[in-house]
């Protein structure tokens, strides 16, 4: 009897984890939705909730929990609040670190995310030394490029274009556009995004020719993205 009851007590353990699993899965794909629909207050309540639930299951390192205070310093981010952002955020990367030795997307990642949050304060060679950082570990992971690889040239891009650099980031612009259109074939919202990004550097030099060709085709591209949203 002790035996089927151990066993019934093991069985009921493993399923409230799942369950728990499944509710923080949830939590961080809803605030990820709320977010997006420009609900920050609401996604705030959930990816905190997220995080909570997270360190309630993993004791330790875990990359769920990475991914929580990733989530929730992204939030705190978006709201200029930085001193908070860049706690998660560190947090996080360094979690990450111990939990994926050597090369590591998510480290990458990370290390992109803390680049962007230092160049939104004007702390610039840091930003630039995360930045490099990332790209240089992205880019020895995927050879051939990625949405990452992609993602992190554009923040580096940013970081120089925020500083009157352009000769530096009109390549990496380019190399982002170039690898978005290779990643996705046809119309796609990242690849128009690119195109205004790219059109914006290119206002600020005065190349104004240039910046409207690209702007129409980012413009043309999104018509057509709705169009077939539209119809579908």
């Amino acid at each position: 009897m002790n035996f089927f009851n151990q066993l019934a007590n093991g069985l009921s353990q493993r399923w409230n984890a799942f369950t728990q699993e499944l509710e923080w899965s949830r939590l961080h794909g809803q605030s990820y939705q709320l977010c997006k629909e420009g609900k920050f207050t609401e996604a705030f309540l959930v990816a905190e909730q997220a995080l909570i639930l997270a360190q309630s299951l993993h004791s330790g390192d875990h990359a769920d929990v990475a991914l929580s205070l990733n989530k929730l310093g992204l939030l705190y981010y978006s709201q200029a609040r930085y001193s908070e952002a860049e706690s998660l955020y560190l947090q996080a990367l360094e979690m990450e670190q111990r939990l994926f030795r050597g090369d590591s997307y998510r480290v990458a990642f990370s290390l992109s995310s803390l680049g962007s949050l230092y160049d939104s304060q004007g702390r610039y060679s840091e930003a630039e030394a995360f930045c490099l950082q990332a790209l240089e570990m992205a880019q020895r992971l995927s050879t051939h490029g990625s949405s990452t690889v992609a993602i992190i040239l554009n923040t580096l891009a940013k970081l120089y274009d925020s500083q009157a650099r352009y000769s530096e980031a009109e390549p990496l612009y380019l190399q982002a556009l170039e690898m978005w259109q290779r990643l996705f074939a046809g119309d796609h919202p990242d690849v128009a995004k690119n195109l205004d990004t790219l059109a914006e550097l290119y206002n600020s030099q005065g190349r104004y020719s240039e910046a409207e060709s690209l702007c129409l085709q980012a413009l043309e591209m999104r018509q057509r993205l709705f169009t077939g949203r539209a119809s579908s």
